[in-house]
């Protein structure tokens, strides 16, 4: 009898045990349920929460990303545009009748580093390693 007794004792011992063990990873942690052993559909609904959280930031982060791809963009755009309307105003000056060759060729050949600075801002115009004017 005695040793029923003191297994009872024991198996109650054991509970009280595991509720304070419970109740210190509850303090512990500062959360209301830690596993799904504490509640199971509470456990399901912060699983379901946390993974929207983190896609939402994941969709932030990619938001981010894409605003920083358009400004790099027209960066690269802007300078090309500079280039092409300084081309345009070569053009219009190499037309006049006043010109010499000379001048003509001095017109020519800043016409000619103005493309290749058109070259160079398109393959110098990437985001995170790809280029984003050329292919």
């Amino acid at each position: 009898m005695i040793n029923v007794g003191a297994d009872s004792v024991s198996a109650q011992i054991g509970q009280i045990q595991q509720k304070e063990d419970n109740l210190f990873e509850k303090l512990a942690s500062g959360k209301k349920v830690n596993s799904a052993l504490d509640d199971a559909a509470a456990q399901q609904i912060i699983d379901r929460f946390t993974t929207q959280v983190e896609g939402n930031r994941q969709a932030i982060k990619n938001v981010y990303d894409g605003i920083s791809v358009a400004q790099i963009a027209e960066g690269g755009l802007s300078t090309i545009n500079d280039n092409v309307n300084r081309i345009r105003e070569l053009t219009l000056q190499s037309g006049s009748g006043i010109l010499n060759d000379s001048d003509r060729r001095a017109i020519q050949s800043e016409i000619t580093q103005l493309q290749k600075n058109i070259v160079q801002s398109i393959e110098q115009t990437n985001f995170a390693g790809k280029p984003l004017l050329s292919d």
